[in-house]
């Protein structure tokens, strides 16, 4: 059984994306915050704690926001602005670990069989991402061609 993954799909969800959704929380975030410090200094009268509690309530979601993006980049996903398809490797081994990405910071797929979130792969001590691992179980013996900075697992196949 060999499972092919689309390094477009990857390069789309773990960098471009993220990396959009950062440019468009940050051009919010920055003068947010300059507005929200020089209204401290100041403290103007138009701005009443209500107000206040408001623009903290919009910062803490921006700055929520801007966690569940830089997640995915931190993991490996900035690798992909240098890495390329052709760059993956071979690896061989036993998988030792399997288990779904939460939520919050996942990789986000168009896969059924994980509800969307990317997976994770322990090979031989070394965790690996993938979109979905399907059939495979602890203890098989796997060939994987993987992105070496990246982690991100391009194909799977049992040995």
């Amino acid at each position: 059984m060999i499972m092919r993954f689309e390094y477009s799909v990857y390069f789309r969800q773990n960098c471009i994306v993220p990396l959009c959704l950062l440019v468009f929380c940050f051009i919010f975030f920055i003068p947010s915050i300059i507005r929200f410090v020089i209204d401290l200094i100041h403290k103007t009268a138009d701005h009443s704690i209500g107000n206040r509690i408001k623009h903290v309530a919009f910062l803490l979601i921006l700055s929520f926001l801007v966690t569940v993006n830089l997640i995915p980049l931190v993991r490996g996903g900035i690798f992909l602005l240098s890495e390329r398809e052709t760059d993956a490797i071979e690896v061989e081994g036993i998988i030792e670990e399997l288990d779904e990405l939460s939520f919050l910071g996942g990789f986000k797929y168009p896969y059924e069989q994980n509800h969307g979130n990317g997976e994770t792969i322990v090979i031989d001590g070394t965790r690996y991402y993938i979109m979905t691992y399907d059939k495979f179980q602890c203890g098989d013996c796997v060939i994987i061609k993987v992105l070496p900075k990246s982690k991100l697992i391009l194909e799977i196949e049992h040995k």
